[in-house]
């Protein structure tokens, strides 16, 4: 078995906010072509120990490469090292720190997905987007010092100026707003003076026709 078979491949100890397992596919550890009927039985042989029922994959870009079309077949080779009859059991398809440029390559040669496959796939810019999602801390996850740097380049592009790290899962139940803690009945200092502004002009415009 080759170690960058063994590598690239990465069960979690933790589970997604739904109980799923998840499996983390590095893509820097991508075994080379000539190894290809080696790690699918391996990636076949590691998945086999997943419980019964659907799981989660994780797809990370971090240390690929920079080219859009080399970034595409490291996609597509990862996914296809899934066994087809295992690919039916993946509830999600995400694909952490991949750029714009490679989500539209991605896009444009996405027909050697199946409609449901491609339905499935999810983007998560930064790793407190995946936290978020999966409701899970990404390092103890599986996630590694590579992953974590590159976060550091995806944030030149992407801004998170409000970003909080989640502590806990938000109760589904509890709507997003508060609509009791919000008064509807004042009207802001600023629009009140905008408004009171407003109806001069429209007298003075009275005045003068």
């Amino acid at each position: 078995m080759p170690a960058s078979s063994a590598a690239f491949l990465r069960l979690s100890p933790a589970r997604s906010a739904k109980g799923e397992p998840i499996v983390f596919l590095l893509g820097r550890h991508l075994p080379p072509a000539a190894d290809g009927t080696v790690a699918v039985e391996t990636v076949a042989g590691s998945l086999a120990a997943l419980p019964p029922g659907r799981f989660v994959l994780v797809y990370c870009h971090a240390g690929v490469g920079e080219t859009s079309l080399w970034g595409v077949r490291a996609f597509r080779a990862a996914y296809e090292l899934v066994p087809r009859i295992l690919r039916e059991r993946i509830s999600e398809v995400i694909a952490l720190h991949v750029s714009f440029v490679l989500r539209a390559q991605i896009y444009a040669s996405s027909t050697w997905m199946q409609c449901g496959e491609y339905g499935k796939l999810v983007y998560c810019d930064l790793i407190s987007d995946l936290e978020r999602h999966l409701g899970i801390d990404a390092l103890l996850a599986g996630l590694d010092d590579a992953d974590v740097e590159y976060d550091g380049v995806m944030r030149t592009w992407v801004a998170r100026d409000d970003e909080i790290r989640p502590t806990k899962h938000r109760d589904p139940n509890q709507p997003l707003i508060d609509i009791s803690k919000i008064d509807l009945g004042s009207e802001p200092a600023e629009s009140t003076a905008i408004h009171a502004a407003q109806s001069d002009a429209f007298a003075i415009g009275s005045d003068g026709v």
